[in-house]
């Protein structure tokens, strides 16, 4: 796989998706708040990643099919007395190792590249590709994590300390000034709202489309909680 193609471009925000979604672990909280209670279950069974935003859920689906594995995203119920939807993205188990596979290597290629130190002129190739992968990375991590704005601040919640990592740094590549905080159960990434879409949209190289035609979904992204049925 070459440095930087539309499939890697895509692979990448795929793996950034699976990696934003990743829960929480019991060590790193002990009293996580109600609304971060969905994010303590791995996904059930075979799935590939669980999201509550079902906008999250279709664009991994529609990811994982441009890079020809079969996948499907579906609704199921979680939680207790206070129930939410969850959107179950999983593969075919035809597919499963081989998109596996690719994942983690798009991964590590992708982070070895955003978190790479060494001087790059602002008009070169590498700096273009770099800032391709941090919108792709920060495309997913918007999808996955957005909260609600405050304060004109675009937040995202994100539990998982690598990919927390890559987005300060593309945002960084990106021109873009970022604060993280520690909140239970996740980290909050905060960004000037009206820098939003200088740091997800891109054009998929070699193509000229752009990767994302969609506006954000304004809503925060946080499962509705729904009472047990009697």
């Amino acid at each position: 796989m070459s440095f930087l193609t539309s499939t890697f471009v895509t692979a990448f925000e795929a793996a950034c998706l699976i990696r934003a979604a990743r829960p929480v672990r019991p060590a790193e909280t002990r009293r996580p708040r109600l609304a971060d209670v969905h994010r303590m279950a791995a996904p059930q069974g075979d799935a590939a990643a669980e999201f509550d935003s079902e906008e999250a859920a279709e664009r991994l689906t529609m990811l994982l099919a441009t890079l020809g594995y079969q996948a499907r995203s579906a609704e199921r119920d979680g939680g207790g007395v206070r129930r939410y939807a969850v959107q179950q993205v999983t593969i075919a188990e035809p597919d499963r190792v081989a998109a596996d596979r690719m994942m983690v290597t798009s991964w590590q290629r992708g982070r070895q590249r955003l978190l790479a130190t060494d001087p790059l002129g602002s008009t070169s190739p590498q700096a273009a590709h770099r800032v391709v992968l941090a919108r792709a990375a920060w495309n997913a991590g918007v999808l996955v994590g957005r909260l609600r704005p405050r304060h004109s601040q675009l937040r995202i919640g994100i539990a998982e300390p690598d990919m927390v990592a890559v987005l300060v740094r593309a945002a960084r590549l990106a021109g873009v000034p970022s604060s993280v905080s520690k909140r239970s159960g996740c980290f909050v990434i905060a960004v000037p709202e009206q820098s939003t879409s200088s740091l997800v949209n891109y054009e998929l190289p070699g193509t000229g489309r752009p990767a994302r035609r969609h506006a954000l979904n304004p809503r925060h992204g946080r499962p509705t909680p729904r009472l047990a049925a009697a």
